[in-house]
Formats: C-alpha cells, structure tokens, sequence
C-alpha cells in the first residue's frame, strides 16, 4: 500500500485544493452520516455455490472452483471464471477468494438499493465481514457513489470502505448529493 510522505505544511490542506482538510472530512461525514447497509438476513442464509468443476480436500479445508462459478447467500451474488473456498477448524467457510477479469459481487441493501461491486480478485472474509477487492476494483452504492481504485476494502455491515490506488497512484471517488425531503 502506498503512504505518501508527511508534509506538515499541507497536512490541513486537501493537495491541489484550497479548502481545509477538516472541512472536507466534515462534509464527507455528512454524506455518509446514513450508510447503506447489506441486508442483514444475508447472512444467517445458507451459502450455495456452483461452478463446471470442483476439487475438495478435507485435509486442508480447501476448495476450489473453476468455469462460471457463481456463489450466491441470501442477496449477496459473486460470479468469477475461479474461486477458492477455505473452512474453518469447524469445517465452516471462513473466507472465499474469486479471481476472474473481473469477478463480480452484488448484494441487496437494507434500504432496496443494489450494492454492485468488480475486481480482478475479490476476497470475502465471511466471519470478519470484510469483502476485499484488488485490481481495477469498483464498488457502486446507489445513494452513496462509486468508488474506484487498485485495492478497495468494503464493509458490507457498516457500509464503511476505503482504498489506495497502488501503481495507478489515485483512487476516484464520485459521492452523491445527500438527498432532501
């Protein structure tokens, strides 16, 4: 992950912009004041998983899949040309990675919107919550905005996400006015 060196002297300053850092981290509070939330049924639902071939070890708790895999729990909905399943000490999923070009990731949100989401990997930590996503990654929040970059981190439980932009340098943020009623 790239971190740009301290410079003290621009460190109330968004770079290339005249309005103080704090006041754009209070008007980006405000747009995300009410995240959208995944449905929170989705997961207390059974994963289901189908793909042309598969291969199992009991021994390592590994899974894998290949040709138009497709993962479905509850809302949630991933597609990708290969997946890799890894269980727990329990023998329950504990994490899924998703390698295609791109994989794809959807889920229904509690407030109707479709939380839709790409990436060259897309790595689910079923038990953290965490959906990261690497290589050209987009995630789209209807009521929130799109988020791009080389590596996003997106909570589907908080809504929270962030990322960098690796070797392309930027992430590109386009946020949605708040609505007023």
């Amino acid at each position: 992950m790239y971190t740009a060196p301290f410079n003290p002297a621009a460190s109330n300053k968004l770079r290339g912009s005249s309005i103080p850092l704090p006041l754009i981290l209070l008007l980006l509070a405000s747009v995300f004041a009410t995240p959208a939330l995944a449905k929170q049924s989705d997961r207390s639902q059974k994963i289901n998983v189908g793909a042309d071939h598969f291969e199992s070890s009991q021994d390592t708790g590994i899974t894998t899949l290949s040709g138009h895999v497709v993962i479905t729990q509850g809302t949630l909905k991933a597609t990708a040309s290969k997946g890799t399943a890894h269980a727990d000490a329990s023998g329950r999923t504990a994490r899924i990675v998703l390698d295609g070009q791109p994989a794809h990731l959807q889920q229904l949100m509690d407030n109707g919107s479709l939380m839709r989401a790409h990436a060259n990997t897309i790595d689910y930590q079923v038990n953290g919550d965490t959906i990261t996503l690497n290589g050209d990654a987009h995630v789209q929040q209807p009521g929130q905005g799109t988020f791009n970059g080389a590596h996003l981190v997106y909570n589907p439980s908080s809504g929270a996400i962030k990322g960098d932009g690796g070797n392309q340098g930027r992430v590109h943020l386009t946020l949605e006015p708040r609505k007023t009623d």
